[in-house]
């Protein structure tokens, strides 16, 4: 207990409560970036790194059941109420009709094979062109996450050295205060005790 009634144990003990699950993905994080470096899992990195983002991340209000049990109960009555083809249509004279008048000329396709194996191998280009875009795109994303996850750990092992700084500071001081020394050092013991109580408000404020 301090002189300003501040307790120093409960505070770092709920920080390092909130502290401990980051610290687990932290750790894990560490193992799966050198094997995506390695082994080119990136998958997997960024899988987990979505987890430790969305464990950091403010818990959103879930859909209640009712609500979503509505909405697959609309959707299968839009289903049922949609037109359907059955066998007793082909006794409609319109549709046989329109069935009949369908020439064999029409049916057959009117690109020779050297322009279908030239329209084949354009689609397949821009199919490759695509996956190649996408596989940028979760590359440069996976950077951004990487870079913004480290810049979170360098701010939250700063303010852990402060912390630790400000608190052995503290119990030297108050150690000071118990013995007789010419030296006043209470305006010194209240910098360290304000900026412990500055550390610990960064820390907490990192992790939830």
């Amino acid at each position: 207990m301090t002189d300003d009634g501040v307790r120093l144990t409960e505070p770092l003990e709920q920080y390092r409560a909130k502290t401990l699950r980051a610290e687990v993905y932290r750790l894990h994080l560490k193992v799966v970036r050198r094997g995506a470096e390695l082994n080119d899992h990136k998958d997997g990195y960024l899988a987990l790194l979505r987890a430790y983002q969305r464990e950091n991340a403010p818990e959103e209000e879930e859909r209640p059941v009712v609500a979503v049990i509505q909405d697959s109960q609309d959707r299968c009555a839009e289903e049922r109420s949609e037109p359907r083809f059955t066998l007793a249509d082909l006794h409609d004279d319109a549709c046989v009709s329109e069935v009949c008048d369908v020439s064999d000329e029409e049916v057959e396709d009117d690109l020779p094979e050297e322009e279908d194996a030239l329209v084949n191998v354009s689609m397949e280009s821009e199919k490759a062109d695509s996956s190649k875009e996408v596989s940028i795109d979760r590359l440069t994303q996976l950077q951004v996450d990487t870079a913004s996850f480290e810049l979170l750990v360098k701010k939250q092992l700063h303010w852990e050295t402060r912390l630790d700084v400000c608190r052995r500071k503290i119990r030297e001081l108050e150690a000071l205060m118990k013995e007789p020394c010419v030296v006043d050092v209470r305006h010194e013991l209240m910098y360290y005790r304000r900026e412990y109580k500055r550390a610990l408000t960064q820390l907490l404020s990192l992790v939830e």
